[in-house]
């Protein structure tokens, strides 16, 4: 069976949504549960995006009045998202950021939505690279956190330092990609970044890091500290009832940058964010009036929703192979025969509606070290893979891919039609979609764990992780909006981080010279970690991640163009 027969139950669809529409509205009254082919082989029978039998098992007061003439009409507004946040703390948890980090927060870094270019929000003026591994940060006066703690020269050094002081925090801040670093105050209104390795685009990967008042967090539990969130951003935390709600309120005292238009004071002054796990639930809550924008909708809400909107998310999703542990992935041939044996374009089109691009990377077109050769899709080559199959002396040993239950709509449906390809080429994938938690404690055991020894050679590897799970393929992806591999080279190709599978001598020679490299210079390095990622399929590129938003007509709000976030203080209503 082709994919162009998908799905025979198609049939029977508007039967099902006329049966179901009412009880999709009174769902969203109460929350969700958690939830180049050769010619002979051009005719070979595909199977089914959503094959039987392939089935994911789960495991357990304003400085700056709103601008004249602007109507502000309601006050408040009410966002539902497809997950409730694990923590509000911008350092340790990712997940959140459309609360914390976008809201909560000013990030260091945040590129400008019309130009794409680096500005400063509320509490930067300005920044400057002094050699390849120290930054003067500017610092605009009055800003005071949410508690009323000063920002300034010691607080802000105290937060670069503790930005990167331990692995949970670093690996959500910059130093997650250019290396740890710390703080030092240079005067009330400077503080200087200083990397323990090369950063020339430091400020670049700081998207995701902001600050929080020290004194506050050093005094906390971290019961507290984990679901509170004291920063610098346009909105302050009022409440956050558990499984409910959160709530916060435009911070009277936040200080605009009067030349960006996404740090200027809420016209909106207070915000609250529901969740509920299934896409139909978030399009029936629009259409009932119940939230105004929802978060990650399907396509086929579409036509569900007074407005549909798209976005890229700026992220290629990717699947890790294990090449350090498991012998059959260390083997080139074998992973040839995963990345040659499934139809990217083909489960695109019938799953994401054809709406985004394959890739055989883990980045997209216009990222330094892309480029169009080592971009380009692989081919679905069933023969190829039989051939690589035997040069692997595959004997059917199951190979274990984790992926997310709720990252992007369709997700679980196109997994589960990628291991469907497989299983019909007679390659043993089971698929498990863990709680986020678990998902992340295994993409987190990596080779940085074990502390391989160096050699003039190679990599000796001495063990594997004896407190976690490291899986043979695990599913995931990187925000690329700084738009340089940067972002991985201290990640997922490193033999000293805990979330990489990737220890080849080659590679961090490579990486090792591309952190400090600027210039031609970096691109090229770039390009050849690029090409070397491609040509010895160390990791399985698959496709550009999109997000699709739904919203009501009176709410003025469009989405960025090149990534998913929702900055609400740019928001009103008409």
């Amino acid at each position: 069976m082709t994919l162009s027969n998908f799905p025979k139950w198609g049939l029977n669809i508007s039967l099902l949504i006329i049966l179901t529409i009412s009880s999709l509205i009174l769902l969203a009254c109460g929350p969700s549960a958690t939830e180049t082919t050769s010619p002979d082989e051009s005719k070979a029978s595909k199977p089914s995006a959503k094959a039987a039998g392939v089935q994911a098992t789960s495991i357990p007061e304003p400085t700056v009045a709103p601008e004249s003439g602007v109507s502000q009409g309601r006050d408040d507004v009410i966002i539902v998202l497809d997950d409730e946040p694990p923590g509000l703390n911008i350092y340790h948890h990712s997940q959140g950021g459309r609360i914390h980090r976008e809201n909560l927060n000013d990030p260091l870094g945040w590129f400008d939505k019309d130009d794409r270019e680096l500005v400063a929000l509320s509490p930067f003026t300005g920044w400057e690279l002094i050699g390849l591994d120290t930054w003067h940060i500017s610092l605009r006066e009055g800003v005071k956190f949410h508690n009323g703690e000063p920002w300034n020269g010691d607080t802000a050094a105290w937060n670069f330092t503790n930005a990167s002081g331990n692995r949970d925090i670093g690996s959500n801040s910059s130093a997650g990609y250019t290396g740890t670093h710390r703080g030092e105050k240079v005067d009330d209104l400077t503080v200087k970044v200083i990397c323990d390795k090369p950063c020339p685009i430091f400020i670049k990967t700081a998207t995701v890091m902001g600050a929080l008042a020290p004194e506050w967090y050093e005094n906390n539990p971290v019961d507290v500290t984990t679901r509170d969130n004291v920063g610098l951003g346009p909105y302050r935390l009022v409440k956050w009832d558990p499984g409910i709600a959160i709530t916060a309120e435009a911070y009277p005292d936040y200080v605009p940058n009067p030349d960006v238009e996404e740090a200027q004071f809420p016209i909106i002054q207070n915000v609250k964010w529901v969740w509920r796990g299934e896409a139909t639930i978030r399009s029936a809550m629009i259409q009932t009036g119940e939230a105004d924008l929802a978060y990650r909708l399907g396509l086929a809400d579409k036509d569900s929703v007074p407005v549909f909107q798209s976005s890229s998310r700026g992220t290629t999703n990717f699947i890790l192979f294990d090449t350090v542990w498991n012998p059959l992935l260390q083997k080139k041939a074998m992973r040839q025969a995963l990345a040659h044996g499934w139809d990217c374009q083909e489960v695109v089109d019938v799953l994401l509606g054809g709406s985004t691009s394959c890739r055989s990377n883990i980045a997209f077109p216009g990222v330094l070290g892309i480029t169009d050769r080592n971009v380009e899709p692989y081919d679905y080559n069933p023969s190829l893979v039989r051939e690589k199959l035997k040069e692997a002396d595959y004997q059917g040993e199951e190979i274990r891919l984790i992926s997310r239950p709720v990252n992007w709509p369709n997700q679980q449906e196109l997994y589960e039609s990628i291991v469907s390809y497989w299983q019909d080429l007679g390659i043993n994938v089971s698929l498990t979609l863990p709680e986020m938690s678990v998902r992340n404690s295994i993409r987190d055991c990596g080779i940085g764990l074990v502390s391989p020894e160096i050699t003039e050679e190679r990599w000796l590897i001495t063990g594997e992780p004896t407190t976690c799970d490291h899986a043979d393929m695990i599913e995931t992806n990187k925000n690329m909006d700084s738009k340089d591999f940067a972002r991985f080279l201290n990640d997922v190709l490193s033999c000293e981080s805990n979330r990489s599978r990737i220890c080849d001598p080659k590679m961090e020679d490579l990486r090792t010279r591309g952190m400090g490299a600027v210039g031609e210079e970096r691109k090229q390095i770039l390009e050849s970690i690029g090409d070397m990622i491609h040509d010895e399929y160390l990791i399985m590129g698959l496709f550009d991640i999109t997000a699709n938003f739904g919203k009501v007509e009176e709410l003025n709000w469009e989405p960025r163009g090149f990534d998913d976030r929702i900055r609400v203080s740019v928001m009103s209503w008409k």
